[in-house]
């Protein structure tokens, strides 16, 4: 940081300094957990005792500098502290790439520990901005309501992960165990207690050596792998943690007894009034009286007793976790993508999507099954309405769909800003290839007018088409846009007044009536020379909707996708005279005779299965995707 920069910061009241031994930091520890404190929905993974015990241990000490940021009156009101790490590309390979990332994060699996800033997001972001400079940021397992203007420009969600959660006490409203396995757990304790069993519940603070020794030694025993995931290399980070430890905050356990011996611990920690249950272990002689789960049902309890709201079941959608009634909640990582290790980064997250059916890496199969079956219900509804019943069914179907599935994908994207930002480029480039100045241009689905309002500098008028004015709520308004509402059919601009009109994934979306209606209706609202541009996924390399996962063909709410040869039989059924098809590519457009475009499907028909598999791929489905230019 410069000598200027230094100066601006520390008027704003940033201090940096270097961590090279965490007893230097006893003052700022004691304000770092009362920062914690104050946040709402803090957790123990962001705490000071958590952070500088891994740098301490797990951690091996990593280059780290922590930036703070107080008010006026010495109050902390934010606490950053970057590490020099690396990260894996594969889990099963040697490679990894360094990145500066969240200190606290990656060994040790913490979750929900993302840098405590209460205020001074914009702040936290210039700074972050500067001390990363040209390399790659990684911020791992941050909340879902963490501050997302706390990161540099670019920042992007690689993924998410699901922690379920179970609200307490137990019953009522919150949910909870069913009746049935209530029941089959107290039986299970009704035998333990007649073997001699017993459960206690060690608060913050009482945490020993003795029973951190004893929690090893049993997981190590009930894993087929030894436990090597949670060996005992990481015994002295939480020996330091449980010497950390205060009222009301640390390591805490419940305990099954036999007598003098520990048959079974289950261990986590405790945060205000949250109760994260870390890892366990127990005898497997009681495996025929379910002390696990019994373990568990304990802990629920004792912490409901000691005044806990919430029972915190961390990473992994471990089937058990869901019969105590439990309720998902998904980190999310940030990746801000400089240099060669952001792009492999970038590269390895889209691998994995590919991988996992495109954008399902964060969702379990009973979340995919789930979306599955909602969205064939909902185009069911579609498929089987009238033409009436259809112009008002289009916003409901996709009201019901985005409100029940959250973590869409198209929400997820639409969500990251670096994404998000690179289509519209990508777009403008191809738009102003077609579109004169001062020409007039249509777009036909156009959301929240995103693109449109980036036309408007270069078009004298500028339509947007939309089936809902929710959608369109909050689109910028400018002296040369029209925002128009539409039934999903209707194009109501004046004939003949249009220079290029254009439309992204959406022809898919349409009910083949509608499609050919629409396609009519646009080529009526051109004028003589003027172009429609549609972009939408063939269907030789899809589906492209989320029964991909489960179907040979689209049974989603793409209602049907389209190869070139039948999209451009379409577009000459209602008078197109002539169709290319066109690709921009670092930001130049060409354009080719659609017959191009329908010898390569034919191409990819003639290959069979090979042909198909190889059209699933990302090269074969960029390279056989709908991009036609269709001229009056």
């Amino acid at each position: 940081m410069g000598q200027a920069a230094r100066g601006a910061a520390q008027a704003a009241g940033l201090t940096v300094v270097d961590l090279e031994e965490p007893s230097s930091l006893s003052a700022l520890g004691h304000d770092w957990l009362e920062l914690a404190a104050r946040c709402d929905g803090s957790s123990y993974f962001q705490t000071a005792d958590w952070v500088l015990s891994w740098w301490e241990t797990i951690g091996g000490r990593p280059r780290t500098r922590i930036g703070t940021w107080r008010a006026a009156s010495g109050r902390l009101e934010a606490v950053v502290a970057l590490s020099r790490d690396r990260e894996r590309l594969h889990r099963r390979l040697p490679l990894a790439v360094p990145v500066y990332t969240n200190a606290g994060s990656g060994a040790g699996a913490a979750d929900h520990c993302g840098w405590l800033v209460s205020q001074r997001g914009e702040e936290v972001a210039a700074w972050l901005d500067e001390e990363i400079g040209s390399s790659a940021l990684l911020v791992r397992s941050v909340d879902p309501d963490w501050p997302r203007e706390a990161l540099p420009t670019g920042a992007r969600m690689v993924e998410a992960t699901t922690c379920p959660c179970v609200a307490l006490p137990l019953g009522g409203r919150s949910g909870g165990p069913s009746s049935g396995f209530l029941r089959q757990l107290q039986r299970f304790t009704r035998r333990l207690d007649r073997e001699g069993v017993s459960f206690e519940w060690v608060p913050p603070g009482q945490v020993d050596d003795g029973i951190l020794a004893r929690l090893f030694e049993l997981h190590r025993q009930g894993r087929p792998d030894g436990g090597a995931a949670f060996g005992v290399d990481q015994l002295p980070f939480h020996r330091e943690l449980a010497r950390r430890a205060g009222p009301g905050r640390g390591p805490a356990a419940v305990l099954a007894r036999r007598g003098e011996s520990i048959v079974g611990v289950l261990y986590g920690f405790w945060w205000r009034d949250t109760f994260a249950a870390y890892q366990s272990g127990w005898d497997r002689s009681y495996a025929r009286h379910g002390l696990g789960n019994v373990l568990i049902l304990h802990a629920l309890e004792f912490a409901a007793d000691d005044g806990a709201h919430s029972f915190d079941l961390l990473r992994g959608t471990e089937p058990y976790k869901y019969r105590f009634g439990a309720r998902d909640r998904r980190d999310r990582t940030w990746l801000v993508p400089r240099g060669p290790a952001g792009a492999l980064l970038v590269a390895r997250h889209r691998a994995r999507e590919r991988r996992r059916g495109g954008g399902s890496s964060a969702r379990t199969p009973h979340e995919l099954r789930r979306h599955y079956e909602l969205e064939r219900r909902l185009a069911d509804r579609l498929r089987h309405s009238t033409a009436e019943e259809r112009g008002r069914l289009y916003s409901e179907v996709y009201d019901e769909l985005f409100s029940s599935v959250p973590d869409h994908p198209q929400l997820r994207w639409r969500a990251d800003p670096s994404i998000r930002s690179a289509r519209i480029e990508k777009h403008l480039r191809t738009i102003a290839h077609f579109l004169p100045r001062g020409g007039t241009y249509l777009e036909i689905g156009a959301g929240d007018c995103a693109l449109a309002s980036r036309v408007v500098p270069r078009a004298g008028k500028v339509y947007a088409l939309e089936v809902s004015e929710e959608i369109t709520d909050g689109a910028a308004q400018q002296a040369k846009l029209e925002v128009v509402i539409t039934d999903g059919r209707s194009v109501p601009v004046p004939p003949g007044s249009v220079d290029v009109a254009f439309s992204d994934q959406l022809m898919e979306h349409l009910h083949p009536d509608d499609a050919v209606e629409q396609l009519g209706n646009i080529h009526r609202a051109l004028a003589p020379g003027g172009v429609y541009l549609c972009i939408t996924p063939n269907r030789l390399s899809g589906p492209h909707d989320i029964s991909r996962l489960f179907d040979p063909v689209a049974t989603g709410l793409h209602l049907r996708e389209y190869t070139n040869q039948e999209l451009a039989a379409l577009m000459r059924t209602v008078g197109f005279s002539r169709l290319r098809t066109f690709l921009t590519f670092r930001g130049r457009t060409v354009t080719a005779p659609v017959l191009a475009a329908e010898a390569l499907e034919l191409s990819a028909r003639a290959a069979g299965p090979l042909g198909r598999r190889v059209a699933r791929t990302r090269p074969g489905s960029g390279a056989l995707g709908n991009r036609i230019a269709a001229v009056k």
